[in-house]
């Protein structure tokens, strides 16, 4: 591909356009001062790349033949298209977190959760005020400003949600902070804006069409991060896997190069792609290559409903990397070093490297202990000259992984030569002497071309090399990063990860899990795929002791297993035996759901209860304290009760604790301090007729002595009926008042400590059966008539004068008709009602 100075996807639609219809585009350029001649949107950014040329860019509105005359000046670099409306990638639905390892890494390093990291996610705004992070938004108040988006909060959940409102829904990083900026401007936020918050992850969960084209955005997502290289930004594939792209390089070549957005091929980005929870790649998920080649995405994740899922996890762990590596070393790691770990890590599935999954499926537990065991190397190499390293492989390694990544210069948009720094690496045996090059993908343009199997060869496209060696033999082996003579710049820094695969690896459940009773769940495990034959997969019971079987000829290279688990608590492991192997699992539960009850809010004192739990001893508490939920005791009982005092807005949990072991919390509970004490609920079933039916709904009944239902008489309340044996939550009494016209009707309640709780009181109108009355009688002119009737179904009005001229008609369904009589003028008029084959006449005043 030559240098071009217009995108295809600005070229496809400007053949569309009439010559006087008006477009914003994009315009780079090293020349300022000729733009009077068009309409000047604003300037967005002026930076000096190189010593010889200043350039700029900037946005201007301008029509099809503007466009053609600006393709002609020789100032002019690259032309694009302005900003785009965005589609949001994903809802959230079926969490898990095992098939990353972040279960993994949540139950290896408890302690390594993005403390002081601040994470943006750009595309709006997300709830402030939800529980899961709400203490460490950082909210300014024009952020609040923002309208609010399921999504977004979604998204903000997986990355850092800590799990309070419950722990089947915490996220990736849970101390980390979280701030948010718009999405409507796909350019970068300014460097300034991401300093000033201390912004170190930007998490991007949408797209637009399909762009796989180095373009503008392109350059000024790698431009920002050249500057700023502790900046590490995370993009969402797409969502447009399954679709041709029309126009390109790749145009009609199969479903290829359809990455949603030329933001997201950039150098020095991450991209992610989805995958469903048995590590298959979702057909929805777009695929490489760009334009010019590069692998793009770098990594997949789980995501079963959009790649914005996929990046939300990525972006969460690598705030936890972020997090870690600053402990150790008082800074921020360099975003090479992070992408480097991620991509070498990634676990691969039958090809180490395709335009569809690229390196492989993210490794939380893997990135974490690469960061922590000091498994990378970072330093600067001239052009021309080359840095050599030298690691010793252990025993029970079945696979040597090394990544190389930079930060590269940002590319021309439009230009032929995207990489610009070229470095390459190579591995070396030093006791066999055999050379392991980097994986490479086809770019030929066919689909039988890109469809096939990676090869090892040198890489003069992508700033990332990943270099595998297969059950390496035990001993050195020398790392080898050279510098191309052909590189644009005189130096360029580097980061590399190496890591040693273990033989075998139980991923789920990891050791301590509580698993849902009644749940299905996925089991996981690694193993080396030179294993084949006959093997069982078993279950202990740690109170029996015995093994049992779960499935015999198990697919043990498939990597997991279906299982449900049972309806109560349980505790044991797994085991898979056969051919010689025994490989066991660490101890896990298997511990029912259990839910909380909010009993009451009282003035005084409040009360939670839950369902006994079979076996357990005591209940630990928990309650939301400044942003986690902290524990307040534990008690023997299924009840909670405590002072009302500063109890609004109080988020409690439980945790049944069986045998000294604490198992799931429960999903946490909110005390709305208007949710009433006792009463729920106190209304008649029909404000009218000929008996008056009284419904009460408790929103406890514990504590309570009596219910007494009363009606008003004159300045007395009579008692029509008493209740103490209570037998649930929802009471009805019915009252014959046939004597009286119109009554008012209460209930009060009487607890243990004499305390009582009284109902507002219920207005109820006798109606004898096939009458009716109209209210209000005389009624003022222009309002409606309503019309109370002991009658059921569909009622048929007419309204006649004094003389019997007919006027009006009507009709209506319910308890209480309603009529247009705002025609009428004052006076005196009859309404003639009929309903079931019966007549009624009622006279009424207009005044």
């Amino acid at each position: 591909m030559g240098n071009r100075k217009i995108s295809d996807v600005l070229l496809s639609s400007t053949q569309q356009m009439t010559l006087d219809k008006k477009i914003k585009i994009r315009v780079f350029s090293n020349k300022i001062e000729l733009f009077k001649e068009w309409c000047i949107v604003r300037r967005i950014f002026p930076s000096v790349l190189y010593e010889s040329n200043s350039f700029g860019i900037y946005d201007l509105c301008v029509s099809k033949r503007d466009i053609e005359n600006l393709t002609k000046k020789p100032f002019v670099k690259f032309i694009d298209r302005t900003n785009r409306p965005i589609n949001i990638e994903a809802p959230l639905a079926n969490h898990d977190l095992s098939i990353n390892k972040i279960s993994a890494l949540h139950s290896v390093f408890p302690n390594e959760n993005g403390e002081g990291i601040v994470l943006s996610i750009k595309e709006g705004g997300y709830d402030p005020l939800d529980i899961d992070y709400r203490e460490r938004s950082l909210f300014s108040d024009e952020m609040l400003e923002f309208e609010y988006s399921r999504h977004a909060t979604e998204m903000a959940t997986i990355a850092l949600g800590a799990g309070n409102t419950s722990p089947n829904f915490r996220g990736v990083s849970k101390e980390a902070f979280l701030i948010t900026s718009e999405a409507n401007e796909l350019t970068p936020d300014s460097a300034e804006y991401m300093v000033e918050n201390e912004i170190s992850i930007q998490n991007h969960s949408y797209g637009i069409g399909i762009e796989s084209y180095y373009g503008i955005e392109s350059f000024l997502y790698d431009q920002q991060v050249y500057e700023n290289k502790n900046i590490v930004h995370v993009f969402s594939a797409g969502n447009l896997g399954d679709n041709i792209p029309q126009i390109g390089k790749y145009a009609g070549v199969g479903t290829y190069s359809n990455i949603t957005g030329q933001f997201k091929v950039s150098k020095n980005t991450i991209s992610v792609g989805a995958t469903d929870r048995q590590g298959n790649v979702l057909n929805f998920s777009s695929s490489g290559p760009s334009e010019d080649g590069r692998i793009k995405p770098e990594i997949v994740a789980y995501g079963a409903n959009g790649t914005s899922e996929s990046a939300a996890l990525v972006s969460g762990l690598v705030a936890t990397m972020q997090g870690a590596y600053f402990k150790m070393y008082g800074k921020l790691p360099n975003a090479s070093l992070v992408r480097a770990i991620l991509i070498n890590t990634a676990d691969s599935y039958r090809f180490e490297l395709t335009h569809r999954r690229g390196f492989g499926s993210v490794d939380g537990l893997g990135s974490l202990e690469t960061i922590k065991k000091e498994m990378f190397m970072e330093e600067t190499l001239k052009k021309g000259e080359s840095h050599v390293f030298h690691i010793d492989v252990p025993d029970g390694t079945r696979k040597l992984n090394v990544t190389l990544a930079w930060t590269d210069l940002p590319a021309e948009p439009g230009s032929n030569r995207i990489l610009q720094n070229d470095l390459d690496l190579t591995i070396e045996s030093n006791s066999s002497g055999q050379i392991f090059r980097p994986w490479t993908t086809s770019i030929t343009q066919n689909t039988d071309s890109l469809s096939l199997a990676p090869r090892r060869h040198t890489d003069s496209i992508n700033n990332i090399e990943k270099v595998t060696v297969f059950n390496p033999i035990i001993g050195s082996y020398k790392i080898t990063v050279q510098n191309s003579e052909s590189s644009v710049e005189e130096t360029q820094s580097f980061s590399i990860a190496y890591e040693f695969e273990k033989q075998k690896e139980w991923i789920y459940p990891v050791s301590g899990a509580v698993l849902d009773a009644k749940t299905s769940h996925y089991i996981r495990w690694n193993l080396p795929e030179d294993i084949n034959g006959s093997y069982t997969l078993q279950l202990k019971n740690n109170e029996t002791g015995q093994w049992t079987n779960i499935e015999s000829n198990v697919d043990i290279q498939k990597g997991f297993f279906t299982w449900i688990a049972p309806d109560s608590f349980f505790e044991g492991r797994f085991r898979i035996i056969g051919d010689g192997l025994n490989f066991e699992s660490p101890e896990f539960t298997v511990s029912e759901n259990n839910y909380l009850n909010v009993e009451y809010v009282c003035e005084e004192f409040s009360l939670i209860s839950w369902k006994r739990f079979l076996g357990a001893d005591e209940y630990k508490i928990y309650e939301l304290i400044d942003g986690s939920m902290k524990s307040l005791g534990k008690v023997s009982d299924t009840l909670f009760k405590f002072p009302t005092s500063n109890s609004s807005n109080k988020v409690l949990a439980i945790a049944p604790i069986i045998n000294g072991k604490e198992l799931k919390r429960s999903p946490s509970v909110v005390l709305d301090p208007n949710s009433g004490c006792y009463i729920n609920d106190f209304y008649l079933t029909a404000p009218f007729g000929i008996h008056a039916e009284l419904n009460l709904i408790l929103n406890s009944k514990i504590g309570l002595n009596n219910i007494i239902f009363e009606k008003k008489v004159g300045n007395q309340y009579l008692e029509i009926s008493r209740i103490s044996d209570f037998h649930g939550k929802e009471y009805q009494i019915i009252d014959s008042i046939a004597p009286l016209q119109n009554v008012e009707y209460r209930a009060r309640l009487i607890d243990q400590n004499g305390n009582e709780y009284i109902t507002q009181l219920l207005d109820f109108r006798l109606i004898e059966e096939n009458r009716t009355i109209l209210a209000p009688n005389p009624v003022v002119k222009g309002n409606e008539l309503s019309i109370y009737s002991s009658y059921k179904g569909n009622m048929q009005f007419e309204v006649y004068d004094i003389s019997g001229r007919f006027l009006l008609h009507g009709e209506g369904d319910g308890l209480i008709r309603k009529m247009d009589i705002s025609s009428l003028n004052s006076g005196f008029y009859i309404l003639v009602i009929k309903a079931n084959d019966k007549k009624s006449i009622v006279k009424f005043i207009v005044k």
